[in-house]
């Protein structure tokens, strides 16, 4: 089991040992003498949190702030959100944080490392000549 979800996820031997080592702590926490596929799942939910709060935090400050805009909005349940209210908001944050902000470019590619970590997700309209063409973003 745990081959195959390291295979689906990477093909990476190393991550498929390091979940039957998670797995294998699940079993041992649990009291269980055998290795479920429900240990494995868990396992795996857990070792894909780990690495979204280690990409985290080894994130810019920006690249933090940027999301700590997109969280805020999604608490008020203004998501999904265009970019342009992603930067407004971003920019309200650094001048709290009394940062000097990066520029709308930057904070547009922060948007796409962040869902390209899987943190957070896109949808692309594209509304013809007349409603433009836009990104609207949420957590996932």
């Amino acid at each position: 089991m745990c081959a195959a979800y390291g295979a689906k996820d990477s093909g990476d031997a190393r991550k498929a040992l390091y979940l039957l080592l998670e797995a294998g702590d699940g079993v041992r926490e649990s009291g269980s003498d055998v290795v479920t596929e429900t240990h494995v799942q868990e396992a795996c939910e857990r070792v894909q949190t780990d690495q979204v709060v280690e990409g985290i935090q080894n994130y810019s400050q920006h690249g933090k702030l940027v999301l700590y805009a997109l969280t805020w909005l999604h608490e008020r349940g203004d998501t999904p959100v265009r970019t342009r209210e992603v930067v407004e908001t971003y920019r309200s944050v650094v001048r709290l944080e009394g940062v000097s902000p990066v520029s709308e470019r930057s904070v547009r590619d922060y948007l796409e490392e962040l869902a390209q970590l899987g943190i957070t997700g896109v949808t692309e309209h594209n509304r013809g000549k007349d409603g433009g063409k836009y990104n609207e973003h949420q957590l996932e």
